[in-house]
């Protein structure tokens, strides 16, 4: 999720392009740097979230680390 949001963040100019690595382990493939999404994207995509839901899924994923299916299953 937290991916999609910045990729429309950048599309819409709202914040600089995403630097982002998946950190997920593929067969073969020795273990990737995880690279932390800048704060100052962070702040910006709260900022331009008009509703209040986004800024919570925002909020989720970037503090609690958590995924869309989980932030969809919340109650």
């Amino acid at each position: 999720m937290l991916s999609s949001l910045l990729k429309y963040a950048h599309e819409n100019k709202l914040i600089s392009k995403p630097t982002v690595r998946s950190h997920m382990k593929r067969k073969g493939q020795k273990d990737a740097p995880i690279v932390a999404v800048p704060s100052g994207d962070v702040q910006r995509l709260i900022e331009a979230a008009t509703d209040e839901g986004y800024r919570v899924a925002v909020l989720l994923a970037t503090e609690a680390d958590l995924r869309i299916g989980e932030i969809l299953g919340l109650q």
